[in-house]
């Protein structure tokens, strides 16, 4: 289940514009321009525990996100748990 749809750019609003047409609760809908702006977002709204999935393209700057909201410019995985395979 998705608790809550982050996207970022404007490919990003197309998918949050179907998230909408399929009911899915607009106030858990959050459509941002850009990394810096998403990262700011997910500082507020990310809790201890949560799962979080990054996906998209370093075109629109995802590559920074993890980083940022976990605070390792190294590689990314501190303090969040990293895909194995």
């Amino acid at each position: 289940m998705v608790d809550v749809l982050v996207t970022v750019g404007q490919l990003g609003a197309a998918i949050a514009e179907e998230a909408l047409a399929v009911q899915f609760d607009p106030k858990k809908v959050h459509m941002m321009a850009g990394p810096d702006d998403t990262v700011a977002l997910l500082r507020e709204i990310v809790r201890p525990g949560d799962l979080v999935l990054v996906k998209g393209s370093r075109a629109v700057g995802m590559d920074v996100i993890v980083p940022e909201i976990t605070g390792d410019n190294a590689s990314g995985a501190t303090g969040a748990r990293k895909a194995q395979g």
